[in-house]
């Protein structure tokens, strides 16, 4: 259901995007990458991290 309401983009939203994309300035390209790296990449780690800590705890290994 949810992957119908998804639309392709057109050519011309394409180009769109990528001329609003260049005019973002480096320093905000780069917050914007630090905070995905926050929300995103460091509670996966986390949560790997726990899980393995659970694991060897069970096993005896810890």
């Amino acid at each position: 259901m949810f992957l119908k309401r998804l639309k392709k983009s057109t050519p011309q939203q394409d180009a769109e995007f990528r001329e609003r994309m260049e005019q973002v300035p480096f320093l905000d390209k780069l917050i914007m990458i630090g905070t995905a790296f926050v929300v995103i990449v460091l509670p996966c780690l986390a949560v790997i991290v726990g899980m393995s800590l659970l694991v060897m705890w069970i096993l005896g290994m810890l």
